[in-house]
Order: structure tokens, then sequence, then C-alpha cells
């Protein structure tokens, strides 16, 4: 039975692979569908990110046109829970800066399986709440968030 179902999986990858060279990229109509694309800026994301106006995500963006790095850190911190990486790597963290603290903060993010992958959602929430933006910021204690 394992020998068949070997035989099978075999047999069906190289008929995939035989087809793949049929394949070919048209690329008057990608150029077609780049010209036809709607230019999304960085306001309009945070916009719709946050479901604010869009004059109140026009502040939200530094002058260069890019995020805070608070808020930044915040969809960071949300994305790295739902992708797994958060709880040993702390990537809103190093985002954020830890002034020259970083391999401490890692090492306790991996030690306490990142506070058993509570922390990256207690951070984001007090990224998403912080109003200055530069209290986490540079911010050299393993839980930014304690006085």
């Amino acid at each position: 039975m394992k020998s068949i179902f070997i035989l099978a999986l075999l047999s069906l990858s190289i008929t995939a692979s035989s087809f793949a060279g049929n394949y070919h990229l048209n690329e008057s109509k990608l150029e077609a569908a780049f010209n036809e694309s709607v230019d999304v800026s960085n306001d309009k994301f945070v916009s719709a990110f946050f479901n604010t106006s869009p004059a109140e995500a026009s502040m939200m963006l530094s002058a260069d046109g890019g995020m805070d790095k608070h808020t930044l850190a915040a969809i960071v911190a949300f994305a790295e829970l739902f992708l797994g990486v958060g709880i040993l790597i702390p990537i809103h963290r190093l985002v954020l800066g830890c002034g020259g603290k970083e391999i401490k903060v890692v090492a306790l993010y991996c030690v306490t399986l990142g506070g058993c992958g509570l922390l990256p959602i207690v951070d984001g929430i007090f990224l998403i709440m912080d109003q200055g933006g530069t209290q986490y910021i540079d911010n050299t204690k393993f839980l930014m968030w304690t006085n």
C-alpha cells in the first residue's frame, strides 16, 4: 500500500512538472494591469486600517510619508502574534528600539515564550493607546509599559 502511494505521488509530481513548461507570462497584459491600477497612498491605508478620517490618518504619518514608529510597531505586534513569531522574536520591540538592550529583550522573550504569548497582545494594545508615541521608543525595560 505504501509503495502504491509513493508511486502515485511520484507520477503526479512528474505530470505536474511536465505542464510547468507551458506557462508563459504575458507581459503586455501585466503592464496593462499595472497601468489600470489605483494608487493607494499611506494615508488611505491608515485611514482604512484604523477606521479614521483621512485628516486623522495624515496626522498618524510622519513628515517623510512613512508611519510613525509606534503605529508601525502596533501593527507589527499583532501581525507577529498571528504569524507565530512574536513568541520568540519581539520584532515590534526591535522596530521601536531597546536602547542598546536588544539582546536582553530578545533573550527574555525567548525564555518566557513571549510571556506565554500575552506580551505581543499587551504591547500592541499599549502602543495603540499611546498618544504621544515617544514613551515606548528606546525603552530598555522588558515590560515596556511598566513604570
